[in-house]
């Protein structure tokens, strides 16, 4: 079972399952199915869409891969979306100015808006978290990294998603890793910067302090993280890139 959060590289790690696992299916809108035909994940994943909550049922009966991103790139993707007038968030904030005006978003005038948007959102990384991962009385007073089996984190995307997939398979799971070689990978395209270029002393600070139980639950001890595309060594053959 994938549990998807958004803004947190779930569509590359979707485009990854589907291509060496297979076709996902909705966990949400199916219930009962893995219940009923033991043979469904041989060729199929479960899905659980952006916005429902992982449960401890769920835990239970799937191998559950979970995600997360560092606080501030997760904060300034969520930003530039909207900046972009896309996203729910952005279509219902009410002032609309706290949102950037001219890619990337990095100009004297739009960092004064980003601070804005930081004052009114700089919870919503916890926030959504506690939704989506940690939605239930145990989980919401001790939260804990053993509610999802395997945790990737968006800098580390394609390694952990190798070593989730490894751990996957040693408890039965099917990876058709010969199909490894055919990805390319699809990362959304973004219309900002490097994530440094958006935060002072000030705006990480804001951000690190009003999360810092999450930041350290998932270990994050900076709050901008750069991108690392290593691979365990035995899967480099198998990747195009």
């Amino acid at each position: 079972l994938f549990s998807h959060f958004p803004k947190a590289g779930g569509s590359e790690i979707r485009h990854i399952l589907t291509t060496v696992v297979g076709e996902s299916i909705n966990v949400d809108q199916n219930r009962g199915m893995y219940k009923n035909n033991s043979t469904i994940l041989e060729d199929n994943y479960f899905l659980q869409t952006e916005f429902v909550s992982l449960e401890p049922y769920q835990k239970s009966n799937f191998f559950v891969i979970a995600h997360v991103r560092s606080p501030c790139n997760y904060l300034l993707s969520l930003w530039a979306f909207g900046s972009d007038g896309k996203g729910a968030l952005c279509h219902s904030t009410k002032d609309e100015s706290v949102y950037g005006n001219t890619p990337p978003y990095n100009n004297k005038d739009d960092l004064q808006r980003f601070t804005m948007w930081l004052q009114d959102n700089k919870k919503i990384y916890t926030n959504r978290l506690v939704h989506k991962y940690f939605n239930n009385n145990i989980w919401k007073t001790d939260p804990t990294l053993g509610n999802a089996d395997c945790w990737i984190h968006t800098e580390m995307l394609i390694y952990d998603l190798v070593n989730c997939l490894k751990r996957y398979e040693e408890q039965g799971g099917k990876v058709k890793w010969e199909k490894f070689h055919k990805i390319k990978v699809n990362e959304n395209p973004s219309t900002h910067s490097n994530c440094e270029d958006y935060f002072g002393d000030g705006r990480k600070a804001l951000v690190m302090n009003s999360n810092k139980d999450m930041a350290k639950l998932f270990g994050y001890e900076t709050c901008c993280t750069e991108n690392n595309k290593t691979l365990p060594e035995e899967f480099k053959k198998f990747w195009i890139n």
